[in-house]
Order: C-alpha cells, then structure tokens, then sequence
C-alpha cells in the first residue's frame, strides 16, 4: 500500500513552488467587501493545488465521457469522481483557513479575486424557482467549462473561483 493521502498532499504543497500557483482572475466585483490579500504562500499551494484537483478532474469525466471503452471509461470515472472529491476536500481546508485568518467565520459567501483579494458579498435573493432541470449522463457535478478551464461560482453566484 503507498503513502497515505495526507503525507501525499502535504509532499505535492512542499514541492510546488510559487511560479506553478494558480491565480484567480476574476476582478473586484460591484457588491463586493475586500477583506484583505491573502500572502500567505501556504495557502496559495492549497488553493492551487485544489483548483489543479477540480481541472483534471473535469479532463477525466471529458474523457470518460468520450471514451467508447467500457472498462476506459469506468476508470476515467472512477478517477474523475476522486480528483472532485479530493478537490472539494482540499478547497473546504482553504475556506476553514481563510475564515480563521480573515475572521469571517459568519460570513456567508467569501471569494478570492484577482491579486488574492479575499472578499465577501451578500448572497443574492434567489429567484422563485421553477421545474428542476434534469441533466441526463453525468454521475456528479462539475462547474461550467471555458476556454481557461472549469470556472465556478461563489455563494452568492459571483463568476470566479469559490470558496
């Protein structure tokens, strides 16, 4: 049996280095509180790290999907459904991270911006809502795709990375 998960993540982090972060590119938005900037190395490799779990796990569930093998698209699935797991882990450390650093524990939707600008908004009212879209041939949920990789929504329904 390998390394178990934690001192895999912990090895990934230690060896990452500050070139390879993931930068969210989403600017300051109208509503939006700045709390502050995040420096902290450490938990830019997290973010990172979460983010790089959600992309390819999105590549494996494209894959997967496109695959004519049976036993091909079972481990591509397999594999997708862990990468998500792993990267909704990972990216829930962070948001416990950034609440206990920012003290925005009873804040309801936090987001990180462009140039690591830690923000908060207000949710906004939800709508009355209707029939509920079934979508047919996805095992789980994933965020929209773009040209730049998956994209997200915070919980307020802000474009950009959530937390």
């Amino acid at each position: 049996m390998g390394a178990p998960w934690l001192e895999l993540i912990q090895r990934e982090l230690e060896e990452m280095s500050e070139e390879n972060l993931i930068e969210p590119d989403t600017e300051v938005e109208d509503g939006d509180h700045v709390v502050g900037r995040l420096s902290d190395l450490d938990l830019k490799k997290l973010y990172t790290l979460g983010i790089r779990r959600d992309q390819d796990g999105f590549e494996n569930f494209v894959a997967a999907n496109r695959s004519t093998d049976k036993a091909e698209r079972e481990r591509l699935t397999q594999r997708a459904a862990r990468l998500r797991r792993e990267s909704r882990l990972i990216l829930g450390v962070f948001r416990l991270s950034i609440d206990a650093a920012f003290e925005l524990w009873a804040t309801p939707s936090v987001s990180i911006r462009k140039d690591w600008t830690v923000v908060w908004s207000e949710p906004e009212p939800k709508a009355e809502s209707g029939p509920i879209p079934i979508v047919v041939g996805i095992p789980f949920p994933f965020q929209t795709q773009s040209p730049d990789g998956p994209k997200t929504t915070d919980d307020a329904g802000h474009p950009g990375q959530y937390l």
